[in-house]
């Protein structure tokens, strides 16, 4: 996937973006436009030197994990959601159960389910604009309808 830079800081929860040096065609995401609900109080945040940006919050059991990027221009949405199912599949050595378009806080997307080696993968992916936003659910099988796990999925707001 081609990706640009993304500036990333996060305040009281409230994740938050800007682009340096960045044409005013290309995608911004601007300090009060995102808002997700993680489930730990400090996730742990990483940068890749593409730009993509990851938090995670982790225990010995489950993994909550959201991802914002920049979609290639170059490809269809549709094939951009299947080459991330492709890869999840791959990553957990498993496959894919459902595959569903959703609409959540008026961002059109896609949820997977996938099912592995005990545990379950549940994954929702938006695209808006073009900027990525990935939500991904890691837990023992069985829990990926619980409570907690659906506040997560249903936090995402880009406003």
């Amino acid at each position: 996937m081609q990706r640009r830079s993304l500036v990333l800081a996060i305040a009281a929860g409230l994740l938050f973006a800007t682009s340096p040096a960045r044409a005013s065609s290309e995608p911004t995401i601007t300090r009060a436009a995102l808002d997700i609900n993680l489930p730990c109080p400090k996730p742990a945040r990483e940068t890749d030197a593409n730009g993509k940006v990851s938090l995670t919050c982790m225990d010995d059991t489950t993994i909550y994990m959201f991802v914002a990027d920049i979609a290639n221009r170059n490809e269809s949405q549709d094939d951009i959601y299947q080459h991330n199912i492709d890869g999840l599949a791959k990553a957990i050595n498993g496959k894919l159960r459902s595959q569903t378009t959703i609409t959540v806080n008026g961002l059109n997307g896609r949820e997977f389910l996938f099912d592995g080696a005990g545990i379950v993968l549940r994954v929702r992916e938006f695209i808006s604009g073009e900027v990525f936003f990935g939500l991904s659910y890691v837990g023992p099988v069985g829990s990926e309808n619980n409570k907690p796990v659906a506040t997560f999925l249903d936090s995402l707001k880009v406003k």
